[in-house]
């Protein structure tokens, strides 16, 4: 029986589907790259979003980010992505965290440096 991440399920598999559900990614800004990013895991089913930014949607965003709106302008670039995935996978939890990411921030949500 066809479901929504059906197709994801003929490249990995249900074991695949499973282990991307379990995992956690964190998305450290969510402009022009990190809002594909973050679209694109969301549709993998990945099971959690971190989302890490603290700008505002400005006009110059329009034409290259995803929650990127005329209408959108002025709002937070997190809670607005955040509302995004909510509307495209309701199964995938998002969280958003409006703040520049520093080094008190790496062991918060388990961030590694090479």
């Amino acid at each position: 029986m066809k479901h929504q991440f059906s197709r994801n399920e003929l490249a990995i598999g249900q074991q695949g589907l499973d282990l991307l559900k379990q995992q956690t990614v964190v998305i450290l800004g969510v402009g022009g790259v990190g809002s594909f990013a973050a679209e694109a895991l969301a549709r993998t089913n990945i099971g959690h979003i971190i989302l890490i930014d603290k700008d505002d949607v400005d006009i110059t965003n329009v034409n290259r980010q995803l929650h990127a709106l005329t209408t959108t302008v002025g709002q937070s670039k997190v809670s607005l992505m955040e509302e995004r995935i909510k509307l495209l996978i309701q199964i995938v939890k998002s969280r958003p965290y409006i703040c520049f990411i520093q080094k008190r921030h790496m062991k918060k949500f388990s961030i590694t440096t090479i």
